[in-house]
């Protein structure tokens, strides 16, 4: 009896570490939205960046569309559509890189907006998608005195 329970032990103590070797790929990663200007005035021009870490100690292949990483401005009181990405590339991404993305729009109509970043890809074998956002954005007609 103390055999078994002594096999059913070690098997048990093996399979637990087995799983804890295993880490998820999407852990490595993390998307965020770098010091977004949260106002402005109609007219104004205003760039946001957004990137995406690879916070692990190994290199990655991603394999994702064009752009990799999405950044976008709407209409708080809209919903974004989020395009179809159809074709595909690899980036490698070195153990503590940051890939950048940045867009530069000129405000032209006063209201409230969100800012939002995301990106889609495949790594480790694991599909990925991150979101960072959203900010909010308030656009007025002249500039606060």
């Amino acid at each position: 009896m103390k055999k078994a329970a002594a096999v059913l032990l070690m098997w048990c103590l093996m399979l637990l570490c087995a799983c804890g070797n295993h880490s998820s790929a999407a852990s490595s990663f993390s998307l965020e939205i770098i010091d977004p200007q949260t106002t402005g005035t109609v007219g104004e021009s205003i760039t946001f960046t957004a990137e995406l870490n690879n916070n692990a100690e190994q290199e990655y292949h991603l394999s994702h569309g064009i752009p990799l990483i999405l950044l976008y401005i709407y209409p708080a009181e809209a919903t974004p559509e989020e395009p179809l990405l159809s074709t595909s590339i690899s980036t490698v991404i070195q153990p503590g890189e940051t890939i950048s993305k940045s867009i530069h729009i000129e405000l032209l109509e006063e209201g409230n907006y969100l800012l939002k970043a995301s990106c889609r890809f495949e790594a480790g074998g694991e599909s990925i998608e991150l979101e960072a956002g959203p900010i909010s954005i308030a656009v007025s007609a002249h500039k606060p005195s």
